[in-house]
C-alpha cells in the first residue's frame, strides 16, 4: 500500500522556496501550506512577497491572510491552520507542500508541540503598560514572578518579554515555565494524531552560495520598492497599525517605519534592510541545519528545481515499489 507523504521545504529568505514549492506542487499535484509568520497578515502583500492571486487560484495555497495586522498571531494559531490545511489536502488527494522560513512553525508541526495558555485581553493590558510605563517595570515583574524566564528571555525584545510575563501571570507566577512559545515536550496524544496526519515527512533544505543569496536579497528589495512597499507601509501606519505590532517587526516594515516616523533617510533605511535581511538569512541557515538534521539539502546555485523534482520522484518510486509510481497523498 502506498504511503502518504508530507513535503517540507525550508531555507533562508530569498533563496527561492516559493518557486521550488510551486514547481513541485505542479509536478506532483500538490498544495502549498505556507510557513511564514509575515504572510499570515492581511494587507501585507508586497513586503512579504505573497504569491499573486491568479497563481493561488491555479495552485491551492493555505495559511495566508489569516489575521489583521493589528492582531497577535501565535505559533499555536498557525499550527491549527496548518493541520486543517493538511487535512484538506488528504481529502482532495493533494500532496501537502509545507514551505517557508519560519523555523518555529516548521518545528511545531513536525514535533506536535503543546502550547502555553494565551490571553488576548491580558496581552492588550500588558501592551498598554509597555506603552505607558516602558519595558523596565515589566522586566522587574517578570523577575519576581518567574526568575527562570527572566534569565532566559531576550530582554531587548519587548514582544518576547510580554509573552514571557503573560505566561508567568497565567501560570500563577510560579517558575518552571516553558520556552518562549512551546512547552518542553510535545503533547503526546495530539502529537501522535498529527504524525498520522503527516504520514512520511520528507524535509528538503534549499540554499545558495553566499554571494548569490546576497545579490538576490538586493534585487528583491529593489523589486519590492518598485512594487510599492513604501506605500504599503505608509498605508498600514495610516490605518492605525502601531509600529509596536508584531506584524510591523517583519523585514521591510520595521525599517521603512523608521523612515516614515523617525525621519531616517530612505537610503539609510534600505541599507539597514539589506543588512538586516542578510543577517536574518544567516541565522535561518544556522537554525535549520541545527534543528532539522534529517533534511536533504540542495544548493540552488548549482541545482535547479528540476533536480529536486527528480530526487523526490525517486523517493516516491522507492516507496511505491515501482519506477515512476506516485504515492497516495
Amino acid at each position: 500500500m502506498s504511503e502518504a507523504f508530507t513535503l517540507v521545504l525550508v531555507g533562508p529568505t530569498a533563496v527561492g522556496k516559493s518557486e521550488v514549492a510551486l514547481a513541485l506542487a505542479e509536478r506532483f499535484r500538490g498544495a502549498v501550506v505556507t510557513a511564514d509568520s509575515a504572510q499570515v497578515y492581511r494587507g501585507m502583500d508586497v513586503g512579504t512577497d505573497k504569491p499573486p492571486l491568479d497563481l493561488r487560484r491555479r495552485i491551492p495555497h493555505y495559511c495566508i491572510d489569516l489575521a489583521e495586522p493589528v492582531a497577535e498571531f501565535s505559533v499555536a494559531s498557525w499550527l491549527g491552520a496548518a493541520r486543517d490545511a493538511i487535512t484538506e489536502c488528504r481529502r482532495s488527494g493533494r500532496l501537502p507542500v509545507v514551505a517557508g522560513g519560519t523555523g518555529l512553525y516548521v518545528e511545531a508541526l513536525l514535533r506536535g508541540y503543546a502550547f502555553a495558555p494565551h490571553s488576548p485581553q491580558l496581552r492588550r493590558q500588558l501592551l498598554l503598560r509597555l506603552q505607558g510605563e516602558g519595558l523596565e517595570p515589566l522586566l522587574g515583574e517578570l523577575a519576581l514572578r518567574d526568575p527562570a524566564a527572566f534569565g532566559r528571555v531576550d530582554r531587548a525584545n519587548p514582544r518576547r518579554v510580554l509573552r514571557a510575563l503573560e505566561k508567568a501571570i497565567l501560570a500563577g507566577g510560579g517558575g518552571g515555565s516553558a520556552p518562549e512559545e512551546a512547552a518542553d515536550r510535545p503533547a503526546t496524544g495530539e502529537a501522535r494524531e498529527l504524525r498520522r496526519l503527516l504520514g512520511r515527512v520528507v524535509v528538503v533544505g534549499l540554499c545558495r552560495n553566499r554571494e548569490e543569496l546576497a545579490e538576490r536579497i538586493r534585487r528583491r528589495i529593489a523589486r519590492e520598492m518598485r512594487d510599492g512597499l513604501l506605500e504599503e507601509v505608509r498605508d498600514l501606519l495610516s490605518r492605525g497599525v502601531p509600529r509596536s505590532a508584531a506584524s510591523m517587526q517583519a523585514l521591510g516594515y520595521r525599517q521603512l517605519a523608521a523612515h516614515l516616523l523617525d525621519g531616517l533617510p530612505l537610503g539609510a533605511a534600505l541599507e539597514r534592510l539589506d543588512r538586516d535581511t542578510r543577517r536574518f538569512a544567516k541565522r535561518q541557515m544556522t537554525w535549520f541545519r541545527n534543528r532539522l538534521p534529517g533534511a536533504t539539502w540542495f544548493n540552488l546555485t548549482f541545482a535547479g528545481a528540476g533536480t529536486v523534482e527528480e530526487w523526490l520522484q525517486s523517493v516516491f518510486a522507492r516507496s511505491a515499489g515501482m519506477p515512476g509510481a506516485r504515492p497516495a497523498y
